[in-house]
């Protein structure tokens, strides 16, 4: 047991787990690279709440179900897409090349 989460007065106290500020990011990234590695598919709950540190039911308690995390990343990486190649308002004044060299190293 942690020391830091057990009160000193009582030493059979259960040690307090604090859930990290950074807990969806965390989720973001690991079912991210977990659906991109393996697909939609080979990938459940349990391995993502695994790659964690965290229990399926503490996963269920941010998303619903695979499909909701699933469709929650997805939206989030498009819409960073969208933005990484997002045009700034002086691009009017660009050659084409210019503005597809954008594009493209927004996408990489």
């Amino acid at each position: 047991m942690n020391r830091a989460t057990t009160p000193a007065s009582d030493p059979g106290a259960r040690a307090v787990r604090r859930r990290p500020k950074n807990r969806r990011a965390q989720i973001a990234a690991v079912s991210a690279a977990e659906f991109a590695a393996l697909g939609y598919h080979r990938v459940s709950m349990e391995d993502i709440a695994a790659r964690l540190g965290i229990t399926s039911t503490a996963l269920y308690r941010h998303y619903p179900s695979k499909y909701a995390l699933f469709a929650s990343e997805l939206l989030r990486l498009g819409a960073l897409t969208v933005a990484a190649v997002r045009l700034p308002p002086e691009a009017g004044a660009w050659p084409a090349r210019r503005r597809l060299r954008h594009a493209i190293d927004g996408i990489i």
